[in-house]
């Protein structure tokens, strides 16, 4: 009887130290996954804030007043021509 009941709480803690095992790697698995999506989205965000730089200094570019006149002369010389056009 003794050693029936050492038996049973031999397979319990064998199956607790199996279970512990198991959730131990399952959380270390599950870090790691997360570590690389987390690096996916910091890459992500870098590309993002250059690419958001590129777009601030093209808006500086074209808002430029000197080169908003290059636009509008450039933009009548096209209308001017479509004019033409639609007038044959």
């Amino acid at each position: 009887m003794v050693l029936s009941a050492l038996r049973g709480s031999v397979s319990i803690a064998l199956c607790l130290t199996f279970l512990g095992a198991f959730a131990a790697s399952y959380l270390k698995i599950q870090t790691t996954l997360i570590g690389y999506k987390l690096g996916e989205l910091k890459q992500a965000e870098q590309n993002l804030l250059e690419e958001r730089s590129k777009l601030k200094m093209e808006l500086a570019k074209l808002t430029k007043k000197e080169n908003l006149t290059i636009l509008i002369s450039r933009e009548g010389a096209l209308q001017t021509k479509k004019n033409k056009l639609a007038a044959h």
